[in-house]
């Protein structure tokens, strides 16, 4: 085993690879960075210049994008609160407020090393995991898949500013919207009006380019004529590299002295999850960013620049990248789009993931897990040296920064279909999230519904047939993994509960002390 770690290392570190690894991650962080793009399309844009190269820089340019574009996507998160990727969607809530509180180089430096910090739990949970945990997953049924989904549904409530049954009610507007279309599991058109366009459903990338970014480029483009704090208040400080270094060591002291049980929590939430195929990295963000917030001194801060929200963000969706590869590499299942297009260049390059791919190429193996710690290296070398230039963008005016990104949001949204419908609707869920917004809602719990909403619906219809044949008990008895699994969605509903009560109470005693 230790013979094919040195050997996986010294490959990856030959110079044809090394120059591969610093292109590929300089290309998935601009990728990923692009609102609407991700790591699925930066890695498809790849895949055909992989044709003619060795397997192994092929891989490795292929690791190095998917490890770009989940760093990439918090830039914009960050800078403008329009994420690059649906996994950056949880960084938006603390960077972007850090940003237009004048913290926006402190923001990305968190990003950056947490970024890093998640590429390293990335690769350390392969070489601990694969070999344990991959014949788990092939227990997971659909009411481990249903649970799993309930629980980051359930995160909603403390995730949402403000009042949680808002929160609750933005997530099942997004699961609705998930139901205009044809029916995934019987077939059966519903919600779609009569119009024949909207048979396909509800375009993904579209909606999330418009739910994020059209209520902030709104408020930017309102703020040339009325005095807003948004306006003002985003600042990047002009700074030397050696600024620059010095505040990198800061903050790297930072996380390393007071964060390190949150990076390593968070972590391994990315890590455990990604596992899981088709749960994808929302449901990681969700869970490391609420672990946080129970687990911070001022859970007050969330949601107005707190730096453990973004730190826990961008370690969990920076270690789903090595989760989502263990089933890929295992199993044959794909844990996530861009691992499914690792899947097609393992394919395409003449080896077959599955059970026996860890026994006759485990030297391939063990190169994409040494891949992964290069290219988180390679990932904050970059963003070091490049944190002096991603700041030129809030330097122009916001009401020219407005058209500017719209067009590219708009871009965004059509080129995954080239359809002129993707376009409107961009615009018009942008204006009614900016509405939402207005009186309260929340558009990350709106997200959270329209991702998860598929999934739910699948495995709800999956299991409830399951349990028709077997009985509802029989079957619930029969599998033990979801048992736990329900056992601590049902302790985490009581505890929450049972603090919302004694909150309640709380107040309630000591008016009642005060008038006594």
């Amino acid at each position: 085993m230790f013979d094919m770690i040195l050997d996986g290392l010294l490959t990856c570190l030959t110079p044809i690879n090394i120059l591969t690894t610093f292109i590929a991650v300089s290309l998935g962080i601009i990728v990923g960075a692009l609102p609407g793009f991700g790591a699925s399309i930066g890695m498809i844009i790849v895949l055909p210049l992989t044709y003619t190269m060795d397997p192994g820089t092929a891989l490795i340019a292929l690791t190095g994008v998917y490890v770009g574009c989940e760093y990439g996507g918090s830039i914009s998160s960050i800078l403008l609160n329009t994420p690059g990727t649906s996994a950056a969607m949880v960084t938006a809530f603390d960077g972007y407020p850090m940003a237009r509180n004048g913290h926006a180089r402190k923001a990305l430096f968190l990003s950056n090393i947490s970024s890093f910090c998640g590429g390293i739990m990335s690769g350390l949970s392969m070489l601990l995991f694969l070999p344990i945990l991959a014949p788990l997953v092939i227990k997971f049924g659909a009411l481990e898949i249903l649970l799993l989904t309930m629980v980051g549904l359930f995160l909603v409530g403390t995730i949402s500013a403000g009042d949680p049954y808002k929160g609750m009610v933005s997530a099942a507007l997004g699961i609705f919207v998930t139901c205009i279309g044809i029916d995934s599991y019987i077939g059966n058109p519903r919600f779609d009006f009569g119009i024949d366009v909207l048979i396909g459903g509800i375009p993904f990338v579209p909606v999330m380019l418009g739910i994020f970014s059209l209520p902030s480029m709104l408020e930017l483009a309102l703020s040339r004529h009325h005095s807003s704090p948004q306006g003002k208040n985003i600042m990047f400080e002009k700074n030397s590299f050696r600024d620059n270094v010095r505040e990198f060591k800061k903050i790297f002291h930072l996380l390393f002295t007071r964060m390190k049980k949150l990076l390593v929590r968070s972590g391994l939430y990315g890590a455990i999850i990604g596992i899981v195929p088709g749960v994808g990295a929302s449901v990681a963000t969700m869970a490391a960013y609420s672990s946080a917030k129970q687990a911070s001194a001022h859970p007050e801060k969330f949601g107005s620049g707190a730096e453990e929200g973004i730190a826990a963000a961008e370690c969990a969706n920076n270690a789903l990248v090595g989760g989502a590869y263990i089933p890929v590499l295992a199993l044959g299942i794909p844990g996530s789009p861009a691992a499914a297009i690792l899947m097609a260049a393992i394919f395409m390059h003449g080896m077959t993931p599955g059970p026996n791919f860890l026994a006759n190429e485990g030297g391939t193996v063990y190169m994409i897990i040494m891949a992964l710690f290069v290219c988180a290296a390679v990932q904050l070398l970059l963003g070091l040296l490049s944190i002096g230039s991603l700041a030129h963008i809030l330097r122009v005016p916001v009401y020219r920064l407005f058209p500017g990104v719209l067009v590219i949001c708009a871009i965004g949204a059509y080129v995954v279909r080239g359809l002129q419908l993707d376009i409107q609707v961009f615009v018009g869920f942008g204006f009614l999230a900016y509405l939402l917004i207005r009186i309260g809602f929340n558009c990350g719990a709106f997200a959270l519904g329209f991702i998860l909403g598929p999934m739910v619906e699948r495995s709800l219809l999956e299991a409830w047939s399951l349990a028709s044949v077997k009985g509802f008990l029989p079957y619930i008895m029969s599998r033990p993994m979801a048992q736990g699994m329900l056992a601590c969605l049902l302790a985490y509903a009581v505890f929450h509960f049972c603090r919302a009560r004694r909150k309640e109470f709380r107040p309630n005693r000591v008016r009642a002390e005060r008038e006594y």
